[in-house]
């Protein structure tokens, strides 16, 4: 089906990039625009996305969506065979739910982060404070997120985590920035932000959980936004206040279990606002067939912190995504 995509398709396409065996760009046929229009026709499962208007799908979707064209008709388009009429189209399945780390471990943990945040503030920690105020982080925004500051790399023992070898050799803390990730009274995930030229910037401390970071902030009918990095979303929060919550996923697959998208699903509105750039735009349909009420809204460029360091109105930014032009202005 991935040539048959391309004969089928009523606009111009121009190869842009070899993600997926050859990624195309060109106008949307429904809404139009220069090169919102993505298409991977070589793909292993071959399709289209609009970063427009976010039609998506199959040459078959195509043809039933622009040429309004029955499914079987579509099929003898293509010289299919269809042996039956397909099921409506569900979005993936989210991963099971997954708890929290064991209480040693965040008992532990929260002595960690109680050291970095002291060390962070003290005459020793002036270059991670500094970090953090060239990312534009405020001192009340550092406090309220407990970040704090680990001088050097240092392996600990498992059990001193409640882990066991099997787990781990040893629980790695390099030097850097910690990050932790509280949710509903418990501590799920400690992230490091490494020093510049590590090969892993980030690094989850092991035993970590898969939470989602800045959970407690998402109430019922009260709109959300998802960004990729902790930095994005404290940057973000920050800037808009209690206009909307911001979480974040940590990557671009990260907080999948079914029990942050549950959550998520409270939420009146959802912006997946992850970074502009192809894991980004790759990954935020995800979010978009799970969530009725989500749409994507790419940063300017870069990523959040990068538009607030360039000196973007980020509530400015928020809020036309949220509420449209009138609002914004």
């Amino acid at each position: 089906m991935g040539n048959a995509l391309l004969d089928i398709l009523d606009t111009r396409l121009n190869r842009v990039a070899s993600t997926k065996g050859g990624e195309y760009a060109g106008s949307c046929p429904w809404c139009g625009g220069s090169d919102r229009f993505r298409v991977w026709p070589d793909a292993e499962h071959p399709g289209y996305w609009c970063r427009g208007c976010e039609r998506t799908g199959d040459a078959i979707d195509y043809l039933r969506q622009y040429r309004h064209m029955t499914f079987r008709e579509a099929c003898e388009h293509l010289e299919l065979v269809p042996k039956q009429e397909p099921k409506p189209r569900r979005g993936p399945t989210p991963k099971q739910a997954n708890g929290a780390p064991n209480a040693t471990w965040q008992s532990w943990g929260h002595v960690w982060i109680e050291h970095a945040s002291r060390y962070l503030w003290s005459a020793n920690g002036i270059h991670a404070l500094d970090y953090l105020y060239h990312r534009g982080l405020t001192d009340e925004t550092i406090k309220s997120a407990r970040l704090g500051y680990s001088p050097k790399d240092r392996y600990e023992k498992p059990e001193w985590w409640g882990l066991t070898s099997i787990d781990t050799k040893a629980v790695f803390i390099p030097r850097g920035i910690l990050i932790p990730w509280q949710a509903k009274g418990h501590l799920w995930n400690i992230r490091v932000r490494r020093a510049n030229g590590s090969w892993d910037r980030y690094h989850a401390i092991a035993g970590s959980s898969n939470g989602l970071y800045g959970a407690d902030n998402v109430t019922y009918r009260y709109p959300a936004i998802i960004t990729e990095g902790e930095f994005d979303a404290l940057i973000l929060g920050q800037a808009i206040g209690a206009m909307s919550a911001v979480v974040a996923t940590g990557s671009v697959k990260g907080s999948r279990a079914v029990q942050w998208v549950g959550l998520l699903a409270l939420a009146s509105q959802v912006l997946v606002a992850y970074d502009a750039d192809i894991a980004g735009d790759e990954n935020a349909p995800y979010w978009l067939s799970l969530l009725e009420q989500a749409k994507r809204w790419r940063p300017l460029w870069g990523d959040i912190n990068q538009m607030a360091q360039d000196g973007v109105d980020l509530k400015a930014w928020a809020t036309l995504g949220l509420y449209g032009l009138e609002e914004a202005v």
